[in-house]
C-alpha cells in the first residue's frame, strides 16, 4: 500500500512541476502533439538504455538497425519538440 501512495505522490510533484503545462495548451485542452513528444522522449531513452545495456553484454552482437532507429527517433524527438514550442510561441503572440 505504501508503494502505491509514494508512486502517486511523485506522480503528483511531477504533474504539478510542469507535465500539466507540457501537456495541455494554452486553452486547458491536452495536445496530442505535447503527449506524443513526451511518449516518444520515454520510449527514446529507454531504447538507448537498451542499446546501451545490451553492448555490455558480452558475446552479443549489436544490431546496426537499433541504432539506425535510435538515431530516427531522436531526430523525431527533437523535431517535434521545436515545433512544440514555435507552436507555443506563436499562439501566445497571437493570442
Amino acid at each position: 500500500m505504501y508503494r502505491l501512495w509514494f508512486l502517486n505522490n511523485i506522480y503528483t510533484k511531477i504533474y504539478k512541476m510542469g507535465l500539466k503545462q507540457t501537456i495541455t495548451s494554452l486553452d486547458g485542452r491536452t495536445s496530442r502533439k505535447s503527449v506524443i513528444l513526451m511518449v516518444s522522449f520515454f520510449v527514446t531513452i529507454l531504447m538507448g538504455i537498451y542499446i546501451v545495456a545490451s553492448d555490455l553484454i558480452p558475446n552479443v552482437d549489436l544490431n546496426e538497425s537499433a541504432i539506425t532507429v535510435f538515431n530516427s527517433m531522436l531526430l523525431f524527438v527533437t523535431t517535434l519538440t521545436g515545433i512544440t514550442v514555435a507552436d507555443k510561441k506563436f499562439t501566445n503572440q497571437n493570442s
